[in-house]
């Protein structure tokens, strides 16, 4: 098996025919997964080469040796090589749509804590509203006590005071010597 062989004055293989354009090219799933499959046997022929070269203290590599070496890419092996390719590429996916779906979680959380937040928040017409209305009340139950303390002790400086704002008597205070 010569998978080498001298096409327009190259050395030239078919692996990437056999993994990548002798597919569906409609399929994309094989084609993927055949060019994985491809850059998969590209990474062991460098480390191959890397290592021959370490071996024998050379940087050229014969073509006899390099053919030795292309022998185990026969269809069966490399029908493992794109399958575990695929499988790459399925764990890739299921760890993808993971992440999608856990930040798919985090969006609707957020989405629906803002919805709870809007549905219990006023408006600032009705919050103003509300204060105003409670101020009134704070007003009216001061009003009360005040009443209440010059009533209390109707010879201080304070039910004097109450006394000239709510029936209009005179106000004198008296200084002490």
């Amino acid at each position: 098996m010569d998978d080498y062989k001298i096409k327009n004055n190259e050395r030239y293989n078919n692996i990437f025919e056999k993994l990548v354009i002798n597919i569906n090219q409609n399929d994309t799933q094989s084609f993927f997964s055949g060019m994985l499959a491809y850059a998969m046997y590209k990474q062991e022929k460098h480390e191959w080469a890397e290592s021959y070269r370490k071996k024998h203290n050379t940087n050229n590599i014969p073509l006899s040796d390099l053919n030795n070496f292309l022998l185990i890419y026969n269809d069966e092996y490399l029908l493992r090589l794109k399958n575990s390719a695929e499988l790459s590429l399925i764990r890739f996916a299921e760890l993808y749509t993971e992440i999608a779906i856990d930040l798919a979680k985090d969006e609707i959380k957020n989405i629906s804590i803002i919805k709870e937040i809007k549905r219990y928040r006023e408006g600032w017409w009705k919050a103003g509203l509300k204060s105003a209305l409670g101020s009134i009340i704070f007003t009216f139950f001061a009003f009360f006590i005040s009443v209440v303390i010059s009533i209390a002790n109707p010879d201080s400086n304070y039910s004097k005071l109450i006394h000239f704002i709510i029936g209009g008597k005179e106000f004198v205070i008296q200084q002490i010597s």
